[in-house]
């Protein structure tokens, strides 16, 4: 299994995302030990573990490893659009900047976005990326069978912690 870090990752996953924008979907849980952050990111071929140190810092660190075509509980069910890019309309742009800070995104809004097909972000346009399905601690491994990556994924990542911060655990 290879274990790939930050930038390395995001080029892989959005190379294959580049080829195919349907069928994607990301699922994230706050991991079952160490304080972490699990996600599984899938399409209908490939599936990746991945984990973060936090989700709240702009730039977490991030480690991940290819799981192959597994489909857990990141599968969006028939009702819900897929994950993806959408290109943004100006006029949504600033309906949005309008709005109080953590108000509930319009109905509008919401289902046109959903009615649109995901696209390959382009520099210089904006997007909204989504939808995140946000699920129980430990789920992401857990229902899926991925304890040994999980654990693998969690010793890198302390090992990274440390020696990032070495003041860390």
């Amino acid at each position: 299994m290879e274990v790939l870090e930050g930038r390395a990752l995001y080029d892989t996953i959005m190379a294959r995302y580049s080829r195919d924008q349907t069928g994607w979907s990301f699922v994230v849980s706050p991991s079952s030990s160490h304080g972490f952050f699990d996600a599984l990111v899938s399409n209908r071929e490939e599936s990746w573990h991945l984990k973060f140190d936090t989700l709240y810092k702009p730039n977490p660190l991030v480690l991940g490893a290819s799981v192959g075509g597994l489909r857990g509980p990141a599968n969006p069910s028939a009702d819900r659009f897929s994950f993806g890019f959408r290109e943004m309309e100006a006029s949504w742009l600033d309906v949005l900047r309008q709005q109080d800070e953590g108000a509930a995104i319009p109905e509008g809004l919401i289902a046109r976005l959903a009615s649109m097909k995901p696209v390959v972000p382009r520099s210089g346009r904006a997007y909204a990326q989504g939808p995140f399905k946000l699920s129980e601690t430990g789920s992401v491994a857990r229902e899926i069978g991925l304890a040994s990556v999980d654990e693998r994924l969690s010793s890198e990542m302390i090992r990274l912690m440390r020696n990032r911060y070495p003041g860390y655990g």
